[in-house]
């Protein structure tokens, strides 16, 4: 399939037209309140990890939280991947996208 910004003419015209919808301001108005629980929930574990001194795997950390809204906001539901309670919707997603661990 290739990714969107490499195609064109008519295949991107296709693709376009598919997920347009899903990313109409009103859709992303109602997505607004799990993509910011999980960035308030990132921030505040990189802020606990700041006052430790403790190092941290940022790239882990990111990784967990793009998978927490981009399950969210997909589902819509609220999950908490990133204090590892994702649940059976976690454990499918990294069947088949992969590891968190980059």
């Amino acid at each position: 399939y290739g990714a969107l910004f490499a195609i064109q003419g008519d295949s991107w015209k296709k693709r376009r037209r598919i997920l347009t919808p899903a990313f109409s301001g009103h859709k992303m108005k109602l997505m607004e309140s799990l993509i910011k629980e999980s960035t308030e929930r990132l921030c505040s574990k990189i802020s606990c990890f700041a006052s430790s001194g403790e190092t941290v795997d940022a790239l882990k950390m990111y990784n967990k939280m793009t998978m927490e809204v981009i399950l969210s906001t997909a589902f819509g539901r609220a999950v908490d991947v990133q204090n590892g309670k994702g649940g059976k919707l976690l454990d499918s997603a990294v069947k088949i996208f992969g590891s968190l661990t980059g």
